[in-house]
C-alpha cells in the first residue's frame, strides 16, 4: 500500500481501537506512506496506534507529521518495526490543494556545524560538505564547539556525533573513533592537536564526524539503525618536519654522516682537529606555510676554555659557511664532553630565533668527548729512616701511573735515582717526563725523604784525665782544694762515632763555670763548690743528639780562720764604780771561700763590764758549708764599787697647801726616803745626801730649823740668809735602804690675812749615792687666812 499527501486523523475522543498505519499478526506486506499527516486527534483507546507492524512486513513511514510533541516512535504510539526518519519538522499545510502538502525542507536529517582553526586561520564547516586545510609539522590546530542546525532530538531519539579520522603519520594511531552526545560536542571544546610529521613527505590526517540520532540508544553510530545527518570531511595534510644531515671527520680516522633524529658520540684526543662538512637536506618541503629553515646549533661545553654557546642561522648561511674545523684542548687532566644540539626548524614567525610557534625538526645530539692531555702520576712522597748504621737507605717505589688515550712515544726519568738505588740521607726529588706522539708532554714529581734517626755512639776512654773510664751518668764527690773554694778536675773525653758522621761536640755545665778545651784529650773545670751538673754533648747533621752527664759535688771542709784575735785585757775601774766600759777591734775572719763567713761574738764593742769580774769573749766564723772556729780572750775589772742609791723627797704640805691664821705656829717636815736596796753612802764628789731648801719671806713667815728642831740634830744647816738654807747629812750618818731622814722647819705666820708663801726641798742629785732625779724635788704652798 502507497499513501501519499494524506490527512490520516484517528476518531477524535473515540474509546474504539483505531490504527493510522498498521499491518495484520502476521503480515509481510509493504506499506509505504510519505508526505501524510498522521494524527491522533484526540483518541484515547490506550490500545490505539499512529503505526503498528505486529508481523514481518515493512511500513516505510518517512517524511510524515505526527503532531507536535510526540516523538515519532514513541513507544506509546508505534509499535513494531517502522521506519519513522527522518520526519516532518512540522504540520503546516503548504496551500490550498487536496491532501497535506507540507512545507518545502521540514523533512530533514540531524545537521551540525563546527569550526578548525590553524595556523593561517579559521574554516568553519557544515553538516554535508568536505574541507581542507594544510600546516606543517609540529603545528597547533584546534576544533571548535559543535553546533546544530536542525535537529529535533527532543521528539525522537538523542542526538549524538561520531568523529573518526585515519591517518598514516607514523607517529598517530592509524585510525580512532570518537562518539559522544552533542550536548558534549557543543558545550566541552576540544583539545588541540599538534601533529608531529617525521615521514619525510606530506601525509594526511581525515577527519569523518556524522551527526546522527541515536535511535536503539547503544550510545554509538549503527549504521541502518541509527538516522545519520550529512557528515563532515575535514582533511588535514601535514607537511614533514625538516631533516638535514652532515659529516664529522677527525684526524683518527672518524667518518660519521650525522642524520636529524639520530644521536652520536664520539672520543678524541687532546689537540685533535675535528671537522664538520657544510649541512645538507634530507627532507625540505619548503611549504609557504613553514616559513625560512633555519638550522640553529647549540653546544654545551665543560671544557673551561670553550664557553658554550648558540648559533642560529639560515640554511643557506649554512652551507655558505663552509666546513668547520676545531680542536679542542683539554687540560683539566679529566674527560669533558661538548654536546652539540642541531635543531632544523622553520622560523615560523620570522624573527631570526627559534622560540614558540617555529616548527622545529628531529634534533642531532652529537656528544663529543675530549679526553685530557696525557697523565702522569707520580707515588705519593716517601719518608723512611736510614739503614741501621748506614747514612743512606734502600727504597724501591712503584713506577709513575699514566693515563693516554694517543700512542705513548717515552717516559724519562730527568732528576732523581731509580727504584731501588741507596738514597742518601736528606731529600731527593725524583722527576718523570711523559712523551705522547703528537709531541704533548706530562711532568710529575716525588719525594724521599730519608730520615736519619740514628744517635751518636760514643766510648769512654780509660786514661787521659782524672776522671776516665767513667759511666756516664755518674755523681762523683769531691772536697775542696787547699786554700781554694774549688776542685780542679780533668775528664776524658768520649770518643764520639755516627753513621752519617759528628757535626759538633760540646760540654757545658748548668751554672756557667767554665770548661777550659785545649784541644786535646780531656776537658778541665774547676768545679766550684755545690752542685755542678757536667754535660758533654755530641750532634749530626740530622740533629740527633747523644748527651753524657756527669755530676760533680765539692764539698767544703775547711774550716775559717781568725785573724788579729784581741789579747786578754785587765782594767780599773774609777773609784766608787760598779762597771766600767771598754771597747776592742773584733778579729778578722779568713776562709778558703771567701765571702761567704758569718762572724758572731758573744759580747759585742764597747761593752760594760761589772767591777770584780772576768768576762770571757768569744767569737765564732762559720762559712758557708758550716764550717767554723771560734776564739776568745778575757776583760778584767779591778776597783772599788759602791752600789747605787734611789733616794726620794716628800713633803707634809697637803696638796692645797697649809693653811695659817696669822699667829699661828706649825712644823712643815721634808722627808728624805730610801727606795732602794743599797744604804745611802758618801761618795764623792758630791758626799753625803744634801737637800736645799726654799722658804718664805720672813716679812710672811718666821722659820725654825736650828738644832733640837725634830731630827735636825743628824744634819749639818747652812742658812743662806735669802730664803735657802742647805741641808747636809752629817758624815757618818746614812739613811738605810727602807728607812728615811727627815727635816723639820717650824714656821710661824707673821704677816696678814690673803699672804702666802712657798716652801720647797731639792735633793742633789749623786748626794748620798742617789742616781735618779725624777723625784728629787717637792714643794708646797703656805696660806695666811
Amino acid at each position: 500500500m502507497t499513501a501519499y499527501n494524506n490527512f490520516i486523523n484517528l476518531p477524535a475522543s473515540s474509546t474504539t481501537r483505531a490504527y493510522g498505519l498498521g499491518l495484520g499478526n502476521g503480515s509481510t506486506n509493504l506499506i509505504s506512506a510519505h508526505d501524510n499527516s498522521i494524527l491522533m486527534n484526540g483518541n484515547t483507546d490506550p490500545d490505539s496506534r499512529l503505526a503498528i507492524n505486529p508481523g514481518t512486513g515493512t511500513i516505510d513511514a518517512t517524511c510524515n507529521w505526527w503532531g507536535t510533541g510526540v516523538c515519532a516512535g514513541d513507544v506509546a504510539n508505534i509499535q513494531g518495526v517502522v521506519g519513522v526518519y527522518p520526519f516532518l519538522t512540522s504540520g503546516v499545510d503548504s496551500d490550498g490543494a487536496i491532501g497535506f502538502q507540507p512545507v518545502a525542507g521540514a523533512c530533514n536529517e540531524p545537521s551540525i556545524t563546527g569550526s578548525v582553526t590553524g595556523p593561517s586561520g579559521t574554516i568553519s564547516m557544515v553538516s554535508a560538505n568536505s574541507y581542507t586545510m594544510a600546516i606543517c609539522s609540529g603545528q597547533e590546530v584546534t576544533p571548535g564547539l559543535a553546533g546544530v542546525v536542525n535537529s529535533e532530538a527532543a521528539n525522537c531519539a538523542s542526538l549524538r556525533v561520531q568523529t573518526v579520522y585515519t591517518t598514516t603519520i607514523s607517529t598517530l594511531p592509524p585510525t580512532q573513533t570518537v562518539d559522544v552526545p552533542f550536548s558534549i560536542a557543543s558545550t566541552i571544546p576540544q583539545p588541540a592537536i599538534t601533529p608531529e610529521n617525521h615521514d619525510g613527505v606530506a601525509k594526511d590526517i581525515v577527519f569523518v564526524s556524522t551527526p546522527y540520532y541515536d535511535v536503539n540508544g547503544n550510545g554509538v553510530y549503527d549504521a541502518g539503525v541509527d538516522v545519520a545527518g550529512g557528515q563532515i570531511t575535514f582533511t588535514l595534510t601535514v607537511q614533514p618536519m625538516p631533516k638535514i644531515s652532515n659529516t664529522v671527520t677527525a684526524v683518527d680516522g672518524y667518518n660519521q654522516t650525522m642524520t636529524s633524529g639520530g644521536t652520536y658520540t664520539h672520543t678524541i684526543c687532546h689537540d685533535v682537529d675535528m671537522t664538520t662538512s657544510v649541512p645538507t637536506l634530507v627532507t625540505d618541503p619548503r611549504a609557504t606555510e613553514c616559513g625560512t629553515l633555519r638550522v640553529k646549533t647549540q653546544y654545551i661545553s665543560t671544557l673551561p676554555n670553550i664557553p658554550s654557546n648558540t648559533i642560529d642561522v639560515t640554511f643557506d648561511q649554512a652551507v655558505l659557511g663552509g666546513p668547520q674545523t676545531i680542536s679542542p684542548e683539554n687540560h683539566t687532566g679529566t674527560p669533558q664532553t661538548i654536546t652539540f644540539i642541531t635543531t632544523p626548524y622553520y622560523d615560523v614567525n620570522g624573527n631570526g630565533v627559534y622560540d614558540a610557534g617555529d616548527v622545529a625538526g628531529d634534533v642531532t645530539t652529537f656528544v663529543l668527548t675530549v679526553q685530557p692531555k696525557p697523565e702522569l702520576t707520580c707515588p705519593g712522597n716517601i719518608a723512611v729512616t736510614n739503614d741501621a748504621g748506614l747514612c743512606s737507605a734502600d727504597v724501591t717505589y712503584t713506577a709513575p701511573a699514566f693515563t693516554d688515550y694517543c700512542p705513548t712515544t717515552s717516559i724519562v726519568q730527568t732528576t732523581g735515582l731509580a727504584s731501588g738505588s741507596a738514597f742518601p740521607v736528606g731529600v731527593t726529588t725524583n722527576t718523570f717526563v711523559i712523551t705522547d706522539g703528537s709531541g704533548h708532554t706530562s711532568t710529575c714529581s716525588f719525594t724521599v725523604t730519608v730520615e736519619d734517626n740514628e744517635l751518636p755512639t760514643y766510648t769512654i776512654p780509660g786514661g787521659g784525665g782524672s776522671i776516665a773510664g767513667y759511666t756516664c751518668g755518674t755523681s762523683y764527690t769531691f772536697n775542696t782544694d787547699a786554700l781554694s773554694c774549688n776542685s780542679l778536675q780533668t775528664i776524658a773525653k768520649p770518643n764520639w762515632a755516627d753513621n752519617c758522621g759528628i757535626t759538633s761536640f760540646t760540654a757545658v755545665t748548668d751554672n756557667m763555670t767554665i770548661v777550659q778545651d785545649y784541644g786535646g784529650s780531656f776537658y778541665q773545670v774547676n768545679f766550684p763548690t755545690g752542685t755542678t751538673v757536667f754535660t758533654m754533648k755530641a750532634s749530626d747533621a740530622a740533629g740527633n743528639e747523644t748527651t753524657c752527664a756527669l755530676t760533680f759535688t765539692v764539698e767544703d771542709h775547711v774550716a775559717p780562720i781568725l785573724q788579729n784575735m784581741p789579747a786578754d785585757v785587765t782594767i780599773t775601774a774609777p773609784y766608787g764604780n760598779c762597771t766600767m766600759n771598754y771597747s776592742w777591734l773584733p778579729p778578722v775572719p779568713w776562709d778558703n771561700c771567701t765571702g761567704s763567713v758569718t762572724l758572731t761574738s758573744t759580747h759585742t764593742p764597747p761593752f760594760t763590764f761589772t767591777v770584780g769580774t772576768t768576762t770571757t769573749i768569744t767569737y765564732t766564723a762559720t762559712d758557708g758549708s758550716g764550717n767554723s772556729s771560734s776564739a776568745s780572750f778575757t776583760v778584767t775589772v779591778d776597783g772599788t764599787c759602791i752600789p747605787a742609791v734611789e733616794l726620794k723627797t716628800a713633803s707634809s704640805i697637803p696638796p692645797a697647801g697649809e693653811v695659817f691664821t696669822s699667829g699661828d705656829q706649825k712644823s712643815v717636815v721634808i722627808t728624805v726616803e730610801n727606795i732602794g736596796t743599797n744604804d745611802s753612802h758618801e761618795l764623792l764628789p758630791i758626799g753625803n745626801v744634801k737637800v736645799l731648801v726654799g722658804y718664805p719671806s720672813t716679812n710672811i713667815f718666821t722659820s725654825a730649823f736650828g738644832a733640837g728642831v725634830g731630827d735636825n740634830d743628824d744634819w749639818d744647816v747652812t742658812n743662806y740668809g735669802t730664803g735657802m738654807a742647805l741641808f747636809t747629812l752629817k758624815s757618818g750618818k746614812v739613811i738605810a735602804a727602807g728607812a728615811s731622814k727627815m727635816i723639820t722647819i717650824d714656821f710661824t705666820a707673821v704677816g696678814f690675812a690673803g699672804q702666802d708663801g712657798k716652801v720647797t726641798a731639792h735633793l742633789y742629785t749623786g748626794s748620798g749615792g742617789d742616781v735618779n732625779n725624777s723625784n728629787n724635788y717637792t714643794d708646797g704652798a703656805l696660806k695666811i687666812n
